[in-house]
């Protein structure tokens, strides 16, 4: 009956046009319109659509201006950066500078995905950016800065680079990057009467992520023919990311937020210069190495979470109800699976998800230590306390139990000897994961 279901699912399905896998090489959607974008003007007599701002489905702002018009259409598997081409494109062709996405619903397996979208002409756009990518032509003023007073600092910059995802470049050996300024969440305080020194240390913010993002991208693609996969990117994004937040940190506290006008001017001209040492890009193997050799700290106490097994339990108990809907098959289904996006926090900081046969270490301070996991959005249900030293080294293990049938393992933990622990280590490696998920990561415009 299965197979009958199947093969009745398959007849129904509609095809995606060929279209949909076009070289996306860059940053403009393809030549060639299919009947359901047939609409949507795409062609080279179209004015530079670069002054053109999108606000997404979430966007809260109400524009106070006469709408020239709503268009609707189809997506026959175009990603959110080409459908994000394709409106500013359009408005372009209608006169329009500022375009509000009503309705946006991504392309699926079997649906070919819907975008809806309202279009204006105001007088100046700019108050209605909510975010700028970097350029040289472009500098920062204190209209840029839209969200509320920062009650720890005088000013603050909501900036950062990340990878365009990798379904974008999928068909090119090139990776692309960004640098973006995020308007609502950045502030200054317009009472400050240095507010010229503020703004000049918040542009410098923004350009040393540029800096670093270069650095990214030199990295990524310092080849005429690379391949990548997943875990290779992130890798080398996380490690470029790590040292960038370090430097803005040394900005940070060397020029005092910006009030110290000397070293702010000396800051000035280093991240003109570019003038930051080249960042080692290690491999995961690597990593690995060097986080089961780290020495201990005389202020700190270091603290290995290891997770040696997939399960504890019985192979007949891993099972998990899990309703899968889809517009073809529209049944529940039972899954034989075993989940292993387990986060894992300790000292107040997440890591993870950290799956079987992982361990993860990092330095806290002495005192009292919290360990405990959850899975997904679901919170943790157990905790292990410890009372660390400064200069020891401490070996957790995480197990999981299935305490029920139909739900998911509970995560316990375990103290162990440090001959056990080493002894654990050496059969389980470093996590994909293993940093803190601080990172910033690509954000779709259309929502």
């Amino acid at each position: 009956m299965l197979h009958l279901y199947l093969c009745l699912g398959l007849s129904l399905v509609r095809p995606i046009p060929d279209s949909a896998f076009a070289s996306p090489t860059r940053l403009t959607p393809d030549t060639a319109a299919t009947p359901d974008t047939a609409a949507i003007p795409d062609t080279a007599a179209i004015p530079d659509p670069s002054g053109i701002v999108v606000l997404g489905t979430s966007d809260p702002t109400i524009v106070n201006a006469p709408s020239l018009g709503d268009t609707t259409w189809t997506n026959p598997g175009y990603d959110d950066e080409r459908t994000f081409d394709r409106l500013k494109r359009y408005a372009s062709s209608h006169g329009a500078n500022l375009v509000q996405v009503t309705f946006y619903h991504p392309p699926r397996p079997h649906y070919p995905g819907m975008v809806s979208a309202r279009i204006y002409k105001v007088p100046d756009v700019r108050p209605y950016e909510p975010w700028i990518d970097w350029s040289a032509d472009r500098r920062l003023t204190l209209d840029d800065f839209k969200g509320p007073p920062s009650p720890q600092n005088r000013s603050h910059s909501h900036c950062a680079f990340f990878l365009v995802p990798l379904w974008y470049h999928r068909f090119s050996s090139k990776v692309f990057t960004r640098t973006r300024f995020y308007t609502r969440s950045s502030s200054i305080d317009r009472s400050a009467p240095n507010q010229g020194d503020l703004l000049l240390h918040e542009q410098g913010e923004f350009d040393l992520c540029e800096n670093y993002r270069r650095k990214l991208d030199t990295a990524l693609n310092f080849g005429p023919e690379r391949s990548y996969n997943r875990s290779e990117l992130e890798n080398t994004y996380r490690q470029v990311y790590l040292a960038y937040l370090h430097t803005r940190k040394q900005y940070d506290s060397v020029t005092s937020n910006g009030t110290d006008h000397a070293q702010q001017l000396a800051w000035t001209r280093r991240i003109a210069a570019g003038d930051f040492p080249a960042t080692p890009i290690l491999t995961l193997r690597q990593l690995d190495s060097q986080a089961r050799a780290l020495p201990p700290s005389d202020r700190l106490a270091l603290v290995y979470v290891i997770r040696s097994k997939q399960y504890n339990s019985p192979l007949w108990k891993r099972i998990i109800y899990q309703p899968y809907y889809d517009w073809v098959f529209p049944f529940q289904i039972f899954y034989f699976i075993n989940p292993s996006d387990y986060y894992v926090t300790y000292d107040g900081t997440t890591e993870g998800p950290i799956k079987a046969q992982r361990f993860i270490c990092r330095y806290i301070p002495p005192g009292t230590c919290r360990v405990n996991s959850s899975i997904g959005l679901i919170p943790a249900d157990s905790t292990l306390t410890l009372h660390v030293d400064p200069g020891k080294v401490y070996y957790v293990e995480m197990k999981l139990f299935e305490r029920r049938f139909f739900a998911r393992p509970r995560p316990e933990w375990e103290l162990l000897t440090e001959e056990t622990g080493r002894h654990l280590l050496q059969k389980c490696r470093l996590s994909a994961y293993w940093e803190p998920p601080g990172f910033h990561g690509y954000q779709s415009p259309l929502w």
